[in-house]
């Protein structure tokens, strides 16, 4: 009986030794915010703060620290010996908007005997200078403590609204889009005409392709470029006869609407040849409309298939590049044009 109660007081005896030792412990590894602010500036007031990268230090340029300010969301002002007319100099950041890099753990980085924060209202940073290396150190490690201690406030705009993580391309990135999907290597064949000679029956054709979409910035509007090449043929291979280039000019603030253009191909079996086509509102010194050509067909026109079920992905992403256009030449627009 004896021996049960000498174990039992043992095993207390243990766990208050093991209680004691991890509150210790744990006193030593989480200070408190008061702890943590107490230190810092403790050993901080009095040094030599400076602007600049964290290589330009220099006394000359330093400014005393002569006291700092530290609240529990997080935020600091520094009181410099520096004045502007009768206004003390001081720098004023938050703990939780400091820029992390690799070489900045939480925005911090204890360099030799610096301490140099980044993402401040310079775009090198601020440093604060110290008597050792050990001595910065300890004090980066005690304010990156200051995020776990200090609660970031709920600021009415911190939140970022659906609308702006959107990702909304730039006038030029929205073009660059446009011509991956319009730029094809093989172009739109159509058979137009047929003669007949003392040699033989004579085909005509004619390949159009696109050559992209470009901004005129002195104009503020947007060229479409397509070439036709006409070719004719003794049922044979295609000879070359000629080409032209044809331009159309846009502004897409007009733009409307977009859609299939049919037309009876006679000569191809009575099949309907489709070109995709972008309409605009009426403007005296622009096109009303640009047609785009995809490939549908084969090297003599023949075996044409439905554009808008083939290319409908294509289409689809077409029209929203348009609206992102219309949407950057809207905000331009003068309110009094029209």
């Amino acid at each position: 009986m004896i021996m049960k109660k000498q174990n039992h007081f043992l095993i207390y005896l243990l766990l208050l030794i093991t209680t004691i030792g991890n509150n210790k412990l744990s006193a030593q590894t989480d200070p408190t915010f008061e702890q943590t602010v107490d230190y810092i500036i403790k050993n901080t007031k009095g040094r030599v703060m400076y602007p600049g990268a964290l290589d330009s230090y220099s006394r000359v340029k330093g400014y005393v620290l002569k006291d700092i300010k530290i609240d529990k969301t997080g935020r600091i002002e520094l009181f410099t010996d520096q004045k502007f007319d009768d206004n003390k100099f001081s720098i004023n950041f938050n703990i939780f908007d400091l820029v992390q890099k690799v070489d900045y753990p939480d925005g911090i980085r204890a360099y030799k005997f610096l301490v140099h924060f980044n993402g401040l209202n310079v775009s090198s940073g601020y440093g604060i200078t110290f008597a050792t290396d050990a001595d910065a150190q300890k004090i980066a490690r005690a304010f990156r403590h200051l995020k776990q201690v200090c609660t970031p406030e709920n600021d009415l705009f911190s939140q970022i609204p659906a609308e702006e993580k959107k990702i909304k391309l730039t006038r030029e990135e929205t073009i660059d889009y446009i011509n991956k999907l319009i730029r094809f290597d093989s172009p739109l064949v159509i058979h137009y005409g047929t003669s007949n000679t003392r040699s033989g029956k004579s085909y005509y054709y004619t390949k159009k392709i696109n050559l992209g979409l470009s901004y005129d910035y002195s104009s503020k509007s947007y060229i479409f470029k397509s070439k036709t090449s006409f070719f004719s043929s003794k049922g044979g291979p295609l000879d070359f006869v000629d080409e032209s280039i044809h331009t159309y000019k846009v502004k897409f603030a007009y733009y409307n609407s977009y859609g299939i253009k049919n037309w009876d191909d006679k000569l191809n079996g009575g099949k309907t040849s489709e070109t995709f086509q972008i309409y605009f509102n009426p403007n005296n010194y622009l096109d009303s409309s640009v047609e785009i050509y995809f490939p549908v067909n084969a090297d003599y026109g023949d075996k044409i298939y439905d554009l808008e079920g083939t290319y409908s992905k294509e289409i689809k992403k077409l029209a929203k590049a348009f609206e992102r256009l219309k949407e950057l030449d809207s905000d331009e627009k003068d309110p009094f044009e029209d």
